[in-house]
């Protein structure tokens, strides 16, 4: 398909997709008691807060439970139009969500105990898992599907218009080096290089000539897209399905663990063939899940206090004489 500057309308765009059956039909087996989405390998919307956003303070004063990850009723018969397409966006979604928990938290503390940075390596295997698991297409299926979609939202769609990742890099290497407990602090580093790895790994075998459609709308001449503007993070989260505004701890959390849960559901049915990042992806996903609740917790009391400190000190009078 050939690509010019002219924008595409909604149908146009709807028509593509049922064209070449991009997932909005449910071609495996309908289950009505599915608890994610409305058909097998359904996608949902994802509401999250902002990086700037407090997160309000309704969590549990105990933290949350560990609970086992589980999707009740989920038919994870394989297809590769819905399964593909549902990996691609749910596990763009997670990332996200792991991203902001992380960066979060390591921007709020100055020091760095070994219980947290393993919480931390916690997650940064997750994320090594959720890149691989969300490339899991093949290389014809992304050049047919997935990257002529990001085309429509954008031709220079790019993974560098993240907000929830501004940051991240510079603040595990403080952490690491801002510890007691080193031997930790490499641990996470390396679980972070590790993710890093991964990403370049899979964006190799999806466009192996390197051509990414940032840097072909650069060569096009495309002049607006040289620096990240708001209108391009909101570009990204409108495809990935993101809505941003006031989000409780509490429901991030449960919006993550219902991804999570439907991606160890799909994982355990349909393993990932000859995966290079781990070999027991439910162990990690669970880790993630409970590490999360636990630097969430820490959060909304950090925000709780915050508030509490704001509404108790006293408004400095104003100076009327002159």
């Amino acid at each position: 398909m050939a690509w010019s500057s002219k924008s595409f309308t909604l149908p146009e765009i709807t028509r593509y997709f049922l064209k070449n059956k991009c997932a909005f039909t449910p071609t495996a087996k309908m289950n009505f008691m599915m608890i994610f989405g409305d058909y097998s390998y359904g996608t949902e919307v994802l509401r999250m807060p902002r990086m700037d956003d407090e997160l309000t303070t309704d969590y549990p004063a105990g933290g949350l439970r560990p609970e086992p990850l589980t999707s009740p009723g989920m038919d994870a018969s394989f297809d590769p139009s819905a399964t593909y397409w549902f990996r691609w966006i749910t596990g763009h979604q997670v990332m996200l969500v792991l991203w902001q928990i992380l960066n979060r938290d390591l921007h709020a503390r100055e020091t760095f105990d070994a219980e947290t940075l393993l919480l931390y390596t916690d997650i940064l295997n997750a994320c090594t898992l959720t890149f691989e698991y969300t490339a899991s297409c093949s290389e014809a299926y992304y050049q047919k599907h997935i990257r002529p979609t990001m085309i429509l939202a954008h031709r220079a769609f790019s993974g560098r218009w993240v907000a929830d990742y501004v940051g991240l890099p510079k603040a595990v290497n403080r952490a690491a080096k801002n510890t007691l407990f080193p031997r930790a602090g490499q641990q996470m580093r390396e679980a972070y290089l590790q993710s890093q790895k991964m990403h370049v790994r899979v964006a190799q075998k999806l466009v192996p000539e390197g051509a990414s459609l940032l840097k072909c709308a650069k060569s096009d001449g495309i002049a607006s897209v040289e620096e990240v503007k708001p209108h391009h993070q909101e570009i990204f989260d409108h495809f990935f399905l993101i809505g941003r505004g006031s989000v409780s701890a509490s429901e991030l959390h449960h919006s993550l663990r219902r991804r999570l849960a439907a991606i160890a559901t799909d994982l355990e049915a349909n393993p990932l063939a000859d995966s290079s990042a781990m070999e027991h992806p439910k162990a990690i996903l669970q880790a993630a899940a409970d590490s999360t609740a636990r630097l969430l917790k820490t959060q909304a009391e950090q925000s709780a206090a915050l508030h509490d400190r704001h509404a108790t000190s006293p408004s400095l009078p104003t100076d009327s004489a002159h």
